[in-house]
């Protein structure tokens, strides 16, 4: 596996630098910002990309989420394009994080995040994130969380049923909660506001883009009756 953060972001340098003080992970770091890194050279293992969250929703967050663009590709990666997600790696995460936060003095809201941005990744992988903003970016708290977690992450040989996410808003409450406890993982989350753009390739996609073949869909039930049945037809599913 490789640990991969950019120059011109502070809370990934910041988790470098702590990461570095416990393990020796391999690390790259590279010049652009991490939304635009090119990895296409790595072929084999994972990839953990540690950088700052930013969001206009200003609640304290550390997150987790796979990359992938569900319609235009604005932010890196590429139009209509997903990236292999590593789902069990991400709910071992996401569960280190939790449990860091409950250990700590500070509120921190816990959450895998819809999936977003680039870059398009051809090998499992996921981003391990905090924000919103510069004080979260350089928090010693949230950096030794997060922390904690990427190593405890690394270590774990934990592995999951895949399910694939559909529905939820951006900060996906409702599959983080299914996510902490169930025993799935989910891999790629297609937000409520991008149901819109899902067809047979980008459910395949969310599907097969994965450590392993997704085997349940987690269906949001506030979407409505058409979309519910167009998604059951293709992988079972639960809604919640």
């Amino acid at each position: 596996m490789i640990l991969i953060a950019s120059k011109q972001d502070p809370a990934g340098m910041n988790i470098v630098k702590e990461v570095r003080k416990y393990s020796s992970i391999p690390v790259r770091i590279v010049d652009e910002d991490i939304i635009y890194a090119d990895v296409s050279d790595i072929k084999t293992g994972y990839i953990i990309f540690a950088s700052r969250h930013e969001s206009k929703d200003s609640t304290p967050t550390l997150s987790v989420h796979a990359t992938g663009n569900f319609s235009e590709a604005k932010f890196g990666g590429v139009k209509r394009e997903l990236s292999v997600a590593y789902a069990s790696k991400m709910k071992t995460a996401l569960k280190f994080l939790k449990r860091g936060v409950k250990n700590s003095k500070k509120y921190y809201r816990v959450s895998m995040e819809a999936t977003h941005h680039g870059p398009l990744v051809q090998v499992p992988h996921f981003f391990i994130e905090t924000g919103p903003t510069e004080e979260q970016w350089n928090d010693p708290t949230a950096i030794k969380i997060i922390t904690y977690a990427i190593i405890q992450t690394v270590n774990s040989t934990k592995t999951y049923p895949v399910a694939i996410g559909i529905g939820d808003g951006h900060f996906a409450t409702k599959m983080t909660k299914y996510i902490l406890e169930t025993e799935y993982a989910i891999g790629h989350i297609c937000p409520k506001f991008n149901v819109k753009y899902l067809d047979d390739d980008m459910l395949n996609q969310m599907i097969d883009r994965n450590e392993s073949k997704a085997v349940l869909a987690v269906v949001d039930k506030e979407l409505n009756k058409s979309q519910k049945e167009y998604i059951s037809q293709h992988i079972k599913s639960v809604f919640i």
